[in-house]
């Protein structure tokens, strides 16, 4: 019973990516308006159309130039170093009686140290300090509750604060404390551009993404939809200390997750935030993008899947306590790691990502823009539900808007039609673009297995453009999952097939910075076929020398 509760519980939370449901299928924008007769000429040209929902033509109009200005302004949050951020704990004028969370949980969830009775792996530090390798390390100031002058669905707006002034939920905590100097700005809080790092506003409402629930009397019109940004909304009117410091990144999201109804008693089961929101959200200050599906397929999750938190904030046991860890190639655009670009015929070996500041880029035989990311995906850390593991492969269209236009082999528009990150899936059923589920362990390329050049998809050809161009690279998987992984990559008309063991993936300058603890576990399970094969490759190469030398 607790498991099946557990699980309606975080389904419900998935569907907190999608737009409402209209007789069990998911509705589009342009089919919302066109069943409602709404006349709507503006395209957005910042934001995709679901963002514009629940607005006018007029403020999805603001909204999309005031994330534009965002966009030039790029006021991205430093991603390395030491800081301190705010968590602002608030509850809504109408809500000042309500029972909530108290303060130490977020205190864990935020600053505790490995595992927990509220962290399962460790927390929102952990993680930061994690998929950063120790570069970006940060200490939250957790404050306690304070009351908001106004309810809840007046900062929603009538439209669940997708188009509303935010800043005001939170302004006149911020002055107080700066009026009675309980915060020292100029003590890590601020950058050197007189920004807040990052500000995290929890709020002591129901999240609106799960849409109208029969146990919950409000409207998710009249509740705040979960947000992040590296940009508050405000112009003119944005808040300011007497320093004339200002907020930089902005995390506002529900202290409750994703509730249901309870069928005995008709009340809603509220039980604390965890995790992923809060990871997915924060990294949209660093300038991070959504990666799941941002079209109008009414797809749920879509794009990379469960194969990168800032696609699906729910890892691979579909749980916000476990969400997972960023994909390379969200990583590698913060500085948190540094692709290998691999230029000619050989052996290389992969270490996890989950441990690891490296990953492997293809770019021989495409055109600028268009490449392949490779990575080893182990069970570990966050990702330690992951089915199996083994090496992922993205195909990455740079010149591509986001994750827009879905298709596959088959499919409409396809091969024009494709997202700007996609996963390579190995078993060919292109489940993520279909909508089938969120990421198998049947779509991780294993030992045997051979991605190669032209012919039956999958396949490393290009498409950028829409056309289909050969590159003659193929990647051949040596070795089992686990803790080093070799790959076979041969197509560069190479001579030289040399051993890459690539030092900057076997040895992290420093290990001290990561928060993992080598006790022999993982190199155990590195599979001794691998072991065998590099001892044989060596021998080999030691036989060739001395033939060579014999002859001379």
């Amino acid at each position: 019973m607790i498991f099946a509760l557990s699980l309606l519980l975080s389904l419900r939370t998935a569907w907190c990516l999608a737009p409402p449901l209209i007789h069990d299928e998911w509705e589009s924008v342009d089919e919302m308006r066109a069943r409602l007769d709404i006349d709507y000429d503006y395209e957005p040209q910042y934001v995709d159309s679901e963002h514009c929902r629940l607005l006018t033509e007029a403020e999805c109009e603001e909204f999309d130039q005031d994330y534009g200005r965002q966009l030039r302004e790029r006021r991205l949050n430093p991603s390395e170093g030491d800081f301190k951020v705010l968590v602002l704990l608030i509850k809504f004028s109408d809500h000042a009686d309500k029972e909530v969370p108290p303060r130490e949980y977020y205190e864990e969830l935020f600053n505790g140290n490995g595992p927990s009775d509220i962290n399962e792996v460790g927390s929102m530090k952990d993680w930061l300090n994690t998929n950063s390798m120790g570069k970006y390390k940060v200490q939250f100031d957790v404050r306690d509750w304070e009351v908001a002058p106004n309810t809840e669905s007046f900062y929603a707006a009538g439209n669940a604060g997708r188009s509303s002034d935010l800043q005001e939920i939170y302004r006149d905590v911020l002055t107080k404390y700066d009026n009675e100097g309980s915060v020292t700005f100029t003590d890590g809080y601020i950058d050197t551009d007189g920004f807040l790092n990052h500000l995290v506003v929890i709020h002591s409402g129901i999240m609106a993404e799960i849409g109208d629930l029969s146990c919950i009397e409000t409207s998710f019109l009249d509740r705040i939809w979960a947000s992040g940004s590296y940009s508050p909304k405000g112009g003119d009117n944005v808040w300011r200390s007497k320093d004339w410091f200002e907020v930089g990144g902005l995390v506002i999201a529900s202290a409750f997750d994703a509730p249901a109804c309870n069928k005995n008693t008709g009340e809603p089961i509220l039980e604390p935030v965890k995790l992923g929101v809060f990871a997915h959200e924060y990294c949209h200050g660093f300038g991070l993008v959504d990666l799941y599906d941002q079209g109008q397929q009414k797809l749920v999750v879509g794009g990379i899947g469960r194969f990168g938190i800032m696609s699906s904030s729910q890892g691979w046991d579909i749980s916000l306590a476990t969400p997972g860890h960023l994909s390379s190639w969200s990583r590698e655009r913060i500085g948190w790691m540094e692709s290998i670009t691999i230029e000619k015929d050989g052996y290389y070996a992969l270490q996890p990502m989950e441990i690891s500041s490296s990953a492997y880029k293809i770019t021989h035989g495409y055109p600028e823009g268009e490449y392949l990311l490779i990575e080893n995906k182990y069970p570990m850390l966050y990702d330690k539900d992951v089915e199996q593991g083994g090496i992922v492969v993205y195909h990455v269209d740079d010149t591509k808007d986001g994750q827009r236009e879905r298709s596959y082999p088959g499919g409409e528009g396809w091969p024009a039609k494709h997202y700007r990150v996609a996963v390579v899936q190995a078993d060919g059923q292109f489940h993520l673009e279909k909508g089938t589920d969120y990421g198998t362990k049947t779509d991780f390329f294993t030992k045997g297995m051979m991605l190669g050049s032209g012919g039956d998809q999958p396949n490393t050809d290009g498409y950028q453009s829409g056309v289909l161009t050969p590159t003659g690279i193929s990647i051949e998987i040596m070795s089992d999952p686990g803790f080093l992984v070799v790959i076979r990559v041969s197509g560069f008309n190479s001579r030289s097939a040399g051993l890459n063991l690539d030092p900057g993936i076997a040895v992290d300058d420093k290990p001290s910075e990561s928060p993992v603890e080598f006790d022999g576990d993982y190199s155990a399970k590195t599979s001794s076929d691998v072991l065998r094969w590099v001892l044989a490759l060596f021998s080999g190469l030691g036989l060739m020398v001395g033939l060579a030398i014999a002859v001379l």
